[in-house]
């Protein structure tokens, strides 16, 4: 089972370009991911323009740290960074992008729509919010809410005390403060 995310940008003319990403959609995983290493709309515009992937991970850098301009860069990169051998494990279950470019939709309300398709969660980056609250994510029946609001309020339903121990921790890790 897969918790299916879309990863968009809401560009000036009020169109949004997003890409897929497959696994891990929660505010908790791929929400913090995008929250700590993507702060910029240059980053994530890079992000947007590597296409679909299976989980986003930090914007993968080839093996002498530029942005992997190419699938071949990024792969030779990643394998270097893990090892051949890890590599070869995971790379074919998790870790290779997926077919497919972004694509753009004419706004904010098409967006939404793609919640009515099995897509779990929204993330929407805007460059003209303050740096806390560019990243604001939506699941169905719900509004949109700054990230950071969407993981204090996940974190508060946890019932589990180490979980929500571990949550807390990794979210200031990502500068996001309870």
């Amino acid at each position: 089972m897969s918790t299916r995310a879309m990863v968009g940008i809401h560009n000036s003319d009020d169109t949004i370009t997003y890409i897929y990403n497959h696994y891990d959609g929660y505010p908790t995983e791929v929400g913090l991911t995008l929250y700590q290493h993507y702060k910029t709309e240059k980053r994530v515009r890079e992000l947007i323009a590597f296409g679909n992937t299976r989980r986003v991970e930090p914007v993968p850098f080839d093996m002498i740290g530029r942005l992997a301009d190419t699938m071949e860069t990024y792969r030779l990169g990643l394998m270097q960074r893990i090892g051949e051998t890890a590599y070869k494990q995971l790379s074919d279950v998790y870790m290779e992008p997926l077919d497919g470019g972004a694509e753009t939709v004419d706004n904010v309300t098409f967006f939404e729509r793609l919640l009515d398709v099995g897509i779990d969660w929204l993330y929407m980056f805007d460059p003209t919010s303050t740096p806390a609250s560019r990243w604001h994510v939506k699941s169905a029946g719900r509004a949109w809410i700054a990230l950071p609001d969407a993981v204090r309020l996940y974190a508060r339903s946890m019932a589990g005390k180490a979980d929500r121990a571990r949550l807390v921790e990794r979210a200031a890790e990502c500068g996001i403060e309870f």
